[in-house]
C-alpha cells in the first residue's frame, strides 16, 4: 500500500513538471509571436520627444507591416534613419501620402492650413537653416509622395525628423503607436497627467521673433560661469550696435554669413563710443527661429562659435534678433557679438 502511495506522489509531480514545462513553453511560443508579430517595448534615449516621450522612458509600439498596418497623422513612428541606420529615430507624423506642407515662421502649415501642435516642446520651434536640411527650406512646398510620410519631433530643438532625413519610406518604419494611445502605451514613470500644451496664442507669434536677447546673454554668461570664466558684460551700446548690424543686413540686402559685409559695417559705419580704434569684434551669427535655448545650442555645437564663447579675450556682450522676409519667407535673423577689452 505504502509502495502504490509513492507511486502516485511521483507520477503527480511529473504531470505538474510536464505541465509546468508545456505552460512555459507555450508562453514562450505566445511571447515571441506578439514580439515578433504584434507589439513590442521600446525606450526613447534622448530629448527629441519630450514632453510626450521624456528620455529613458519606454513605450510600447505595435510592430508595422506595410500590408495590415494604418498610419494616421499625429502617430508616433519609428524608423531606421539614414543618418545613423544602427539607431531607431522616433518621431510623430505631420504629413501622410498627398499632404501639402510648407514650414513657415518655424510652423508648419499643413494643406494650406495653420497646424495646431500642443504636443509640442514649444511653439514655433522648427528650424530648416541648418547646413545639413534636406526638406523645409526657404518656405518651399512640400507634397509627400506615395509610400511616404513627414515627420517631426516633439522637441523640435532636439530633433529634425524629416527635416534631416527626408521623406520616411514606408519600407524603413519599423514599429508605430496610434496618437490615441500614446498616453497609454507610455510608462517610465507612467504619467497620466496632460502634456499637451496651450496653443491658443500660437498664430499671435507669427512674424515676431522668438529669441531673447537678454535671454541668449544670461545663458551664455551661465556657461562661461561653469566654465570659471568671467561673465561678459551687458550693456546698450553693445546690443544697439547688433541691432545696426542686422538694419545694415536687410537694408543692404546681404547675407548675415558675409563675413566681408559685416567687416564692411564695422569699417565703414558710425557706431557708438563702445567699439573705439582698440577694440575688436567678433561675430556669430545664425538663421532660424531659435528660441534663446536653441540659439546657445547652435552655438555650443560649432566648435569655433564655442571656443569664441569661451575664450577670455572677451569682455562685453551685444546679441540682437529680427524676422525680416527674404523672397517672400519669413527669416529670423539673429546675431550676437563678442567684443574686446
Amino acid at each position: 500500500m505504502a509502495g502504490k502511495e509513492k507511486r502516485v506522489g511521483t507520477n503527480k509531480r511529473k504531470t505538474l513538471l510536464v505541465g509546468g514545462v508545456i505552460t512555459l513553453l507555450i508562453a514562450c511560443v505566445v511571447f515571441f509571436v506578439i514580439y515578433r508579430f504584434i507589439a513590442r517595448p521600446f525606450t526613447v534615449g534622448d530629448n527629441s520627444m519630450s514632453p510626450t516621450i521624456k528620455k529613458n522612458s519606454h513605450a510600447l509600439e505595435f510592430i508595422f507591416n506595410k500590408n495590415t498596418s494604418r498610419i494616421s497623422r499625429a502617430d508616433i513612428i519609428s524608423y531606421t534613419s539614414s543618418l545613423n541606420p544602427n539607431i531607431s529615430s522616433v518621431a510623430r507624423v505631420i504629413g501622410i501620402p498627398g499632404d501639402k506642407i510648407i514650414i513657415k515662421n518655424g510652423f508648419v502649415y499643413l494643406n494650406g492650413a495653420f497646424l495646431e501642435e500642443p504636443y509640442t516642446s514649444a511653439p514655433g520651434e522648427v528650424v530648416t537653416d541648418y547646413n545639413g536640411t534636406v526638406l523645409g527650406k526657404d518656405c518651399q512646398e512640400l507634397i509627400v509622395p506615395q509610400g511616404h510620410y513627414f515627420v517631426l519631433q516633439d522637441n523640435r530643438i532636439a530633433g529634425l525628423g524629416s527635416i534631416f532625413d527626408g521623406y520616411i519610406d514606408e519600407n524603413i518604419i519599423t514599429g508605430f503607436v496610434p496618437k490615441s494611445l500614446i498616453k497609454l502605451f507610455t510608462y517610465n514613470p507612467i504619467n497620466w497627467s496632460d502634456t499637451s500644451r496651450d496653443t491658443s496664442n500660437d498664430k499671435s507669434m507669427l512674424g515676431k521673433s522668438k529669441e531673447n536677447a537678454a535671454e541668449v546673454v544670461k545663458l551664455i554668461n551661465t556657461k562661461r560661469e561653469e566654465n570659471k570664466l568671467s561673465p561678459l558684460i551687458s550693456a546698450d551700446p553693445s546690443n544697439i550696435i547688433a541691432n545696426l548690424l542686422l538694419q545694415d543686413i536687410i537694408t543692404r540686402k546681404y547675407s548675415i554669413f558675409d563675413t566681408n559685409e559685416i567687416g564692411n559695417f564695422f569699417a565703414n559705419s558710425s557706431i557708438p563710443e563702445v567699439m573705439d580704434k582698440k577694440t575688436k569684434v567678433t561675430t556669430l551669427s545664425d538663421k532660424g527661429f531659435y528660441t534663446a535655448q536653441g540659439e546657445v545650442n547652435t552655438y555650443w555645437i560649432s566648435p569655433s562659435f564655442k571656443k569664441a564663447l569661451l575664450s577670455d579675450n572677451f569682455v562685453s556682450i551685444g546679441a540682437a534678433s529680427v524676422v525680416t522676409d527674404i523672397n517672400n519667407c519669413p527669416q529670423q535673423l539673429n546675431v550676437t557679438l563678442l567684443f574686446t577689452k
